[in-house]
């Protein structure tokens, strides 16, 4: 599926949202982003995701907020996909370079998902974390150069960055449940890779607006995980916007 003129909606806070952001950016994918209350927007706890003013226009009604979301097309042909990776994959020829080792994605399934989020609940953690330590350590090991596959930044890199650098320059896992990710053989080269990331323009260009300018760290960012580590977690609901009853 080939993806023209999209217009892209991410949420600022979302790493699945950031990740397909990094690649349009990175890739020069020409687009019209959508963020902030235009496209999804958080209660005044944190803890539901509501369609913005512009995702309310452009998706049907009663289906929840899900970032990322790109449309493209006109009328009877406008389509709407979702989905970071597969947005990624389809935005442009895989041929070109940044796709080397996407065979290699779904080996980093859980360092993206339930072992990252798993680490901040009350119940599962200390196993959550224990195997997400392992997956961190194999990563380490397979990193080539200062990006996953040598010199230039890959769709590897991009996938997992959100993640990591949520890790290690938010600190989350320290904050919420005293697992500290600099405490072992690998923290410092993936610490390396996550400030590598971080000088990339496509990359800042997807932080928070309050991020420190040396270390990423958000404020901002950091107080949207509170409802990770009570165990609840941010959820998408069908309402469209904060005004209507949930």
């Amino acid at each position: 599926m080939s993806i023209t003129d999209p217009v892209l909606f991410v949420g600022w806070f979302c790493p699945f949202a950031q990740r397909t952001w990094i690649g349009f950016e990175y890739l020069n994918v020409k687009h019209t982003l959508v963020n902030g209350e235009d496209s999804v927007v958080l209660d005044s706890e944190n803890k539901l995701m509501l369609k913005g003013k512009r995702l309310v226009d452009a998706t049907p009604a009663g289906q929840v907020a899900v970032v990322p979301t790109v449309i493209w097309g006109e009328g009877q042909d406008k389509k709407t996909k979702t989905g970071s990776i597969d947005l990624l994959l389809a935005c442009k020829d895989n041929s070109d370079p940044f796709f080397r080792g996407k065979e290699t994605l779904d080996e980093w399934g859980k360092l993206c998902g339930s072992d990252f989020y798993g680490s901040l609940k009350p119940d599962i953690h200390e196993e959550c974390f224990a195997r997400l330590s392992e997956t961190l350590a194999l990563f380490s090991e397979r990193l080539d150069g200062p990006f996953y596959h040598g010199e230039e930044f890959s769709i590897v890199d991009c996938v997992v960055f959100p993640f990591l650098y949520r890790a290690f320059s938010l600190k989350l896992f320290q904050a919420f449940r005293n697992h500290d990710v600099h405490g072992f053989p690998w923290s410092s080269k993936l610490q390396s890779w996550v400030d590598r990331c971080l000088e990339l323009p496509s990359v800042r260009k997807t932080l928070p607006d309050d991020a420190d300018p040396a270390t990423g760290f958000s404020q901002k960012l950091f107080n949207v995980y509170p409802i990770y580590a009570q165990g609840i977690g941010l959820k998408g609901v069908v309402a469209e916007s904060i005004d209507e009853p949930q």
